[in-house]
């Protein structure tokens, strides 16, 4: 499995309380204010804003936390044919966790091919 794989999970999980899924920022503390994603202040987060928490938080470097964002905007476009900000902001948790799921499969199956190259 590779990092990128563990990056779109990671934050799968992180978002499946559908309390933890916020809108129109990368995320927020409990008083609602924006705060960085991996700030420990942080207790929401947008979709891109899970990726990053994620992704610093499994000591990716900014390439692949970069390689994840791409991909998971590539599977919304596909899917929804908008990127994953707009499902995020404009249609919610469903379609929010779907992306998430479609491109943590995405992830899975290119590594089944060996896709993705480690550095």
């Amino acid at each position: 499995m590779s990092l990128v794989t563990d990056i779109l999970r990671g934050a799968h999980d992180l978002l499946l309380d559908g309390a933890n899924l916020i809108k129109n920022k990368i995320a927020r503390d409990r008083a609602g204010h924006r705060v960085q994603a991996n700030s420990s202040q942080a207790v929401s987060w947008c979709v891109h804003g899970a990726v990053l928490k994620t992704g610093k938080e499994l000591g990716a470097n900014d390439s692949t936390i970069r390689t994840a964002q791409v991909l998971l905007n590539t599977v919304s476009a596909q899917k929804f044919h908008h990127v994953a900000d707009f499902i995020n902001d404009s249609f919610g948790y469903e379609r929010a966790m779907e992306v998430l799921s479609l491109a943590v499969k995405a992830s899975d199956e290119a590594d089944a091919n060996e896709g993705f190259v480690q550095t």
